[in-house]
This record gives structure tokens, sequence and C-alpha cells, in this order.
């Protein structure tokens, strides 16, 4: 069933998990001042409209291939290290009997976020859905002690949906589809002191994508309504939040989706029907930018520290002066190499920064500061970016491993393999914590 999920992904449903991003200054106050805005947001977006050329971002691209790794091609340098400070662990959790784990997330202290399934004995059910037990747990490496947050219920799916250093956020809901459930109810945890709230959003309006977790805020979008005309499909949005510390639900703004958050404000895509528009506001300085926004497939973008990043399918060519052997079977006409990868968003440009090739795939991106973090299907050793030397690091002294899982977090990068085969009694791992502090 993930292995359908994770085809699916690639042709550009979202699997975005934004964890940790560090922003305590974010208060109430924020919500009144997007809602003031309204009418600015509003105006300026319309001037992102496709049909104006002077004010869509150009690919701008150096177009020379860095470094070309597992299939993996890298528009900037890779600096390899043997970061002493780093911590590699080789762990086994013993899940229950037949599950099988896929993890989900991390912070920076060491906790690991699992969802576990499996097979229930039996037929399809009126859907077509393969009925499956679930169930998302949390492994702490420190203790080596595996908690489950949400027992499995033949009747119910249970989804993970985000994490921070201080909360964790899932849903459960009837039947078996996670695509489209049914009376979701989400639960918010904290960390700290293990207390738990819930929260739904009504039976008519479903969630879109992944949320985000800041503070003591939960940001997400909800699908309100949407129509059909000649065949195509429109969704009427909203950013919607949800404050732990007192447990209500409030919709900050219309017409919005995929929040983004960073230290000094909060973000988000807006839609006026022709065009998708990123507006960032700076809450600190009270300042707004706007960045046209080209992604066909609407994969939602990843906000932090003035830096927007996003993962897409896109085209680039290669440049002809320096192309790396393992490159050219894939070129088409004209040098030109596509693949999924990330790109840096800017008010008139985009720049490339990674792309797998071959049906290898990225996914996952997170930022902290300036680090960004990904996941990748490829075979290598972890590897992270930074925004603001505009170099990877390559952890020379860990072990290479498939997929590595990355996820940028307050203090430091965490990556995750998964070493045994599925099903396992005991699971293993290849846990690597990289301090930035």
């Amino acid at each position: 069933m993930r292995k359908v999920f994770l085809g699916v992904l690639f042709l550009g449903l979202v699997f975005t998990v934004a964890c940790n991003a560090n922003w305590e200054s974010m208060t109430q106050s924020t919500s009144s001042n997007i809602k003031d805005e309204a009418t600015l947001l509003t105006t300026t977006a319309s001037t992102a409209s496709d049909d104006n050329l002077d004010n869509k971002p150009t690919d701008e691209y150096k177009n020379i291939i860095q470094d070309y790794r597992s299939n993996t091609a890298y528009y900037k340098e890779i600096i390899e290290r043997d970061d002493m400070k780093a911590t590699i662990l080789e762990v086994a959790i013993p899940f229950p009997d037949s599950y099988e784990a896929f993890i989900e997330g991390s912070t920076s202290a060491g906790q690991l976020f699992f969802t576990l399934e499996k097979v229930c004995q039996g037929s399809y059910d009126d859907e077509g859905y393969v009925p499956y037990l679930y169930q998302v747990g949390m492994y702490d490496i420190n203790t080596d002690i595996y908690t489950p947050l949400q027992d499995p219920d033949p009747g119910r799916g249970v989804k993970y949906l985000a994490n921070s250093d201080r909360y964790v956020m899932w849903s459960e809901f009837e039947g078996f589809n996670y695509l489209s459930p049914i009376d979701p109810v989400f639960h918010l945890m904290s960390l700290d002191t293990n207390e738990e709230k819930t929260f739904t959003i009504g039976e008519k309006y479903q969630m879109l994508g992944d949320p985000v977790i800041s503070g003591d805020i939960v940001y997400f979008t909800v699908i309100k309504d949407r129509t059909v005309s000649s065949g195509q499909v429109r969704l009427f949005t909203s950013i919607y939040q949800f404050d732990f510390s007192t447990a209500t639900v409030e919709e900050i703004y219309q017409d919005g989706r995929f929040p983004l958050v960073s230290t000094n404000g909060v973000g988000f895509v807006l839609d006026d029907n022709t065009s998708n528009t990123l507006v960032l506001y700076d809450n600190q300085n009270q300042e707004m930018t706007r960045i046209p926004y080209s992604s066909s497939n609407k994969i939602s973008p990843v906000f932090g520290d003035r830096h927007v990043v996003s993962r897409d399918i896109f085209s680039v060519t290669v440049d002809e002066s320096d192309i790396p052997d393992g490159v050219r079977p894939y070129l088409t006409g004209n040098n030109g190499l596509s693949g999924c990868g990330i790109r840096q968003l800017f008010p008139d440009r985009n720049e490339a920064i990674v792309m797998c090739i071959n049906d290898e795939i990225i996914s996952q991106l997170s930022i902290s500061g300036s680090i960004l973090a990904y996941s990748t299907s490829a075979e290598q050793k972890p590897v992270y970016y930074d925004l603001e030397s505009k170099s990877f690091i390559e952890i020379k002294n860990a072990p290479a491993r498939s997929s590595y899982c990355g996820y940028a977090c307050d203090s430091g990068v965490v990556f995750v393999a998964k070493t045994s085969e599925d099903k396992a009694d005991d699971q293993t791992f290849t846990v690597v914590q990289v301090p930035l502090s």
C-alpha cells in the first residue's frame, strides 16, 4: 500500500513534512494582522497572472551539475565532512507482530515517530480498499522504549500528520481511504507533558496537505467547497489554526492554502483561480513579499527564515561543456534533463538545487533556520543543504543507506534509514543525529 502511495506522491500529491519550524514569536495578534491585510493581499496577488509575463519567474540555473551520485544531480557544491559531533546508532525496535513500520518524523532529542500497518484478513471494503490495521507510535532512542500513541481499530484508519520538538499530531477517521478520510478527529499531544487535545473541522470540510506546527499553534488548509466545470475541479480553501493553549480552532485567511512559517512570519499560497502566488508575511517587520509560484503540480512549498523551496517535477538544460557520463543516457533533445527535485523560489527567478533522475524521488522537505533536509530514495550517505552557504554537507563518517529520511529540527538534523526486512520481529534502523549548535 505504501509503495503505491509513494508512486502517487511522485506524480504530484503533497507529502511534505514540515518539522520544527522555530517560530516562538508568533502570537494571536498575527491572525488579525493577516486579516487586516486581506484587501492588499488580494490586490497584489491579482498581478501575478500567468498571462503577465513581467511577473512570471524565470528558471535561472547555472546549468552546470556540480556533482552526480546515485542517480542524483547536484547543482551546488558538496562538502564532505567527518562530523565528530554526529551520533550514529543502529537501533532495533520491537514493534507489534506482523506490522510494517514507516518512519514519519523525528525530534532533535531523538524521538522517532512511526506509522505501523498490516493487512486485515478478509475481503475489500465497500469502496474497494483493502482493510488495514494502523497504529501511530513513538520510539525514544534514549530510553529504548516504543510507545503506541493511537491503538489500532479495525473500523478506523490512523494517519501521522506532523511533529515539532514539542508536539506530535495525528488523525483518526472512518474507513481506510487516506486521501478522503471520513469524519476525522485530529489529535495534538505535548511531548513535554503528554497532555493530549483533540479537535474537528466539521463533517463537510476536509484537510488538504500536511499541517505545520509552530510554537503552540498548528496551521492547516481546509477544503470548504469544490466545483466541477468542464471536467476541471476547483477547490475553495482557507487557512485555519488550532491553538493548543486555548484549545480553539479559528479560520485566519480565506482563499489560502499550504501554510508556511518561519521565525518572523507566516505565509501561504494564495489561490486567485488564475495562478498561484506565494504571499509571505513578516510579522516582525510588518512586511509582505509576493512570489509567483508556477508549479504545475501544485506541490506545497516550504518556507523558513527568508528562504522558500519547493519540491517539484521540473526540467533543466544541462551545459554541454560539463555533462557527467551518468547523466547522458537520460538527456532528451537540446540536452534537457527532467526529474523530481528541489528548487529555491525567488520573486524573479527559480533556482535548481538538486534533482533525482531514473525513477529516484525526493520528498518530505523541512527547514530549520537556513538548513534544508529532505528524504530521498537513492542510496547515499546523509546529506543536507545549507541555504546560506549554498552548499550540501555530506556526513562522511556515516554509513551509506538506501532511502535516508532527513528531518531539520530545532537544534539539528536527524536522518533515519530502515535496514531490516519489512515485518521482521525486530525492525532495525540507522539513526544519524547531527547537532548544529
